[in-house]
């Protein structure tokens, strides 16, 4: 029996249902046929992911509705990693956060060229945004070369606050996704997000600005950023400007206006 629409994106849908036995699951369903693969790599992802700190939902099953890929994985009761900061002292987001720390440092020495995936990424969003207004900022992408050590672990590929979750202790990660680079460049860059412009706050009138900037000390002294600062900089300001296309809302371009200048004149 359905119970209610969760949180989605443009590519699919997610609601909580009861099986007759009374246990909940959530189920991700596409949007459309064209977006089946890119909702079948992110099962796969999730289905594959494993961690010795980090956990993720179990995946139940899959399937097809009117040609339509779907999962269903495990329910999770807890509270989002935002809400959690928001919420606890530092010591014990501090806690969390060293476990998400040794996920993002699980890279192997090797040196990757990734100048050319992300350059293919401009070029798909050229006719999404004003080039007049965004140009600046693809030309400040693309200034450096952008490189990144490979991944010995898949990465996440949208690791919001939004999408990680406490529940008794155990750290979850939800929401996996496809990604046009497979590397913790591109998660990083997401928590920056948060912890810089606090994305996953942007409607809150409450914001933990001293929590976060404990976070981004720490942060600032991982080996990960220290030696991918441009790259770093530089997909998160990709990243912001990925949402503009998607979004009406005339206050939330503003936001990533904002942050964007910020963003482009931080002293690298």
């Amino acid at each position: 029996m359905f119970i209610k629409d969760l949180k989605g994106h443009s590519g699919c849908s997610i609601s909580l249902n009861i099986e007759n036995s009374g246990k909940r699951f959530v189920r991700k369903i596409s949007s459309s046929n064209n977006y089946n693969n890119r909702l079948i790599d992110q099962y796969k992802k999730q289905k594959k992911f494993k961690n010795t700190k980090i956990l993720a939902p179990e995946v139940l099953g899959s399937g097809y509705i009117e040609d339509l890929f779907y999962f269903d994985m495990e329910f999770v009761k807890g509270r989002c990693l935002h809400e959690f900061i928001l919420r606890n002292d530092i010591d014990s987001i501090i806690k969390i956060f060293d476990d998400i720390e040794i996920f993002l440092c699980k890279e192997s020495q090797d040196i990757v060229d990734i100048s050319g995936h992300v350059e293919r990424k401009i070029e798909s969003m050229l006719d999404k945004v004003d080039i007049r207004e965004y140009g600046k900022y693809f030309d400040y992408i693309m200034s450096s070369p952008l490189k990144s050590t490979s991944s010995t672990d898949i990465c996440h590929g949208d690791l919001t606050f939004e999408n990680m979750i406490v529940s008794q202790g155990n750290l979850y990660f939800i929401d996996f996704l496809d990604s046009y680079i497979d590397s913790r460049i591109l998660d990083i860059s997401k928590i920056l997000q948060d912890i810089l412009y606090f994305w996953s706050w942007r409607d809150y009138s409450k914001k933990p600005i001293v929590k976060n900037i404990s976070l981004l000390e720490k942060i600032e002294r991982m080996d990960l950023y220290v030696d991918n600062k441009h790259s770093i900089n530089s997909i998160m300001i990709l990243n912001m400007i990925r949402i503009i296309p998607y979004t009406n809302d005339k206050k939330i371009v503003q936001y990533l206006d904002n942050c964007l200048y910020h963003a482009i004149s931080r002293d690298l």
